[in-house]
């Protein structure tokens, strides 16, 4: 990604104790999804924004997350905000930033940066979040990585992690889709994405709003599609049929097990800057579902 670090925007680089303060908002009955978590039942609003809305349109997202997590059964809010700043470890990167979707959420976390990476505790640790950077971690940290998910840790990233760690670490499952010996990249867009068919019922997908509907996704310039090696072993989540059509990949979203840990990989950004609502808030509960997941060990 030759480009300049993208930071996020104004409104959440130094986000207020009590955020998010919206909830969900009053609208018609036309273009809704229901998003369940237990016995709740919270309304998605088919709402599109650009760039200049997009940290109102992540509060937003962040509210209904947080009213259909605080209405379902199990006490699942209140697990994530009883996770310590050591249960949790973000890397740092130059073009997401999965610590604004944390910080909204009210979630504690200790950060480094990929040269930092050697000095940093692993061990303990449940979730190691690893943002997309133009720095990839070396062959040492490499191993500890696939050390750490082997022995019960949560391993997640996003677009980059795809070649900087996910197909170095794990070989055989997944990777970038390479054409005429290089990787494919997109170019900034947006496209509809909906849960994948065979991951019907799948406990990472619980409460998104991607059933039976498509969501909008935002792709920065240069994002990886990824193409499933080990088919056996990796569940497809998330599929898009406009990637496929666009790129020749339809894999939005993976998930395996790894040793006693499992990995979550995901083409885009925690951080979604353009889309719709409901993709926004799926991306949300995606990562609130993989933290309650490593919390029950699922």
């Amino acid at each position: 990604m030759d480009l300049p670090p993208l930071e996020p925007p104004e409104a959440l680089r130094d986000p207020e104790p009590n955020l998010p303060r919206l909830g969900p908002a009053p609208t018609d009955a036309a273009g809704l999804s229901e998003a369940r978590e237990g016995a709740g039942v919270i309304q998605v609003p088919d709402l599109e924004f650009g760039r200049s809305g997009a940290a109102e349109a992540n509060r937003h997202a962040m509210g209904l997350l947080r009213s259909s997590l605080e209405s379902g059964r199990g006490g699942s809010l209140g697990l994530l905000r009883r996770l310590r700043p050591s249960d949790i470890l973000v890397v740092e990167g130059h073009y997401d930033k999965v610590e604004t979707v944390l910080d909204l959420l009210g979630v504690a976390y200790d950060r480094t940066t990929v040269r930092r990476l050697p000095g940093t505790r692993l061990a303990g640790r449940k979730v190691l979040f690893v943002n997309c950077s133009n720095e990839a971690p070396g062959r040492r940290e490499i191993r500890r990585i696939r050390s750490f998910v082997e022995a019960g840790g949560y391993l997640v990233g996003s677009d980059w992690a795809l070649e900087n760690v996910m197909k170095k670490a794990f070989p055989g499952t997944i990777r970038p889709l390479v054409r005429n010996g290089r990787n494919v990249i997109t170019p900034n867009e947006v496209i509809r994405i909906h849960a994948a068919p065979r991951a019907a019922g799948h406990f990472l997908l619980e409460g998104t709003a991607l059933a039976g509907r498509d969501a909008k996704w935002w792709l920065e310039e240069s994002s990886f599609p990824m193409e499933v090696v080990g088919k056996k072993k990796v569940t497809v989540l998330i599929e898009s049929e406009d990637l496929r059509r666009l790129h020749g990949s339809r894999v939005v979203a993976v998930t395996f097990r790894q040793g006693k840990g499992r990995v979550l990989q995901m083409l885009g950004h925690f951080f979604q800057k353009e889309g719709n609502l409901r993709g926004t808030f799926s991306t949300q509960r995606l990562i609130a579902n993989f933290l309650l997941a490593a919390i029950r060990k699922r």
